[in-house]
């Protein structure tokens, strides 16, 4: 670091410090794609007998899904730029519709994505896992159980640098039960007269004929 006079040391060491740090990730994620964990070595014997090692990569993300994230990436950031510039009544100068800007992504930089995304699915995984069994109901894993999985894994993650929850449940209120109203004492039934028809309509039976019912003759 070149020498700098007091008042600016503190801030020039911070500045190397970040910049030395930097350099570093870089060249370890660089040579990640030799490493055992990340790749399946073989050894082959060539022509002149000597034995070679065979380095194959364990890839999540082809060239292909990179390149698209990078070019959607940097659309983002220009539309950002494009909606600031807007507010503050500022010209701002468009992208050319020939060559839109492209970020390359470096082997290491590819490396640490592909390891962050695979960690990220393995803690959506568990946590599905965690509901399958607390729900007690299903014995494999399915579309429900990893639905709550990755809300709880993106909250988890991603919720500290969030300003605001990305879901928010609000339930309806129940409405409140009315009071039921006392019955009502019921009234005595009343007794029926002698003679007079019953519940099925027909009167109580009589002894006598039919000659009792002619009228008398003198």
């Amino acid at each position: 670091m070149p020498k700098v006079d007091a008042v600016k040391m503190s801030s020039a060491a911070l500045l190397h410090n970040a910049k030395a740090a930097r350099k570093a990730t870089d060249a370890t994620w660089s040579v990640s794609n030799r490493a055992p964990v990340f790749c399946k070595i073989t050894k082959k014997s060539t022509k002149d007998g000597k034995t070679k090692k065979f380095y194959r990569k364990a890839r999540l993300l082809n060239s292909h899904a990179v390149n698209i994230a990078a070019s959607g990436a940097a659309m983002r950031a220009a539309a950002l730029l494009e909606e600031d510039c807007r507010l503050l009544r500022v010209d701002a100068k468009k992208e050319s519709s020939r060559a839109p800007l492209l970020p390359t992504v470096s082997k290491g930089a590819r490396a640490l994505l592909e390891q962050f995304l695979c960690a990220l699915a393995q803690e959506a995984a568990y946590k599905a896992h965690a509901v399958r069994e607390g729900a007690g109901k299903s014995q494999r894993v399915n579309s429900g159980h990893m639905q709550l999985g990755w809300a709880a894994t993106t909250q988890s993650v991603f919720g500290g640098s969030a300003p605001v929850s990305d879901q928010m449940i609000v339930a309806a209120s129940a409405p409140a039960r009315k009071a039921a109203k006392p019955a009502a004492p019921r009234k005595p039934r009343a007794k029926k007269a002698s003679g007079a028809d019953d519940e099925e309509g027909f009167a109580e039976p009589v002894e006598g004929s039919r000659d009792d019912l002619l009228p008398e003759q003198d």
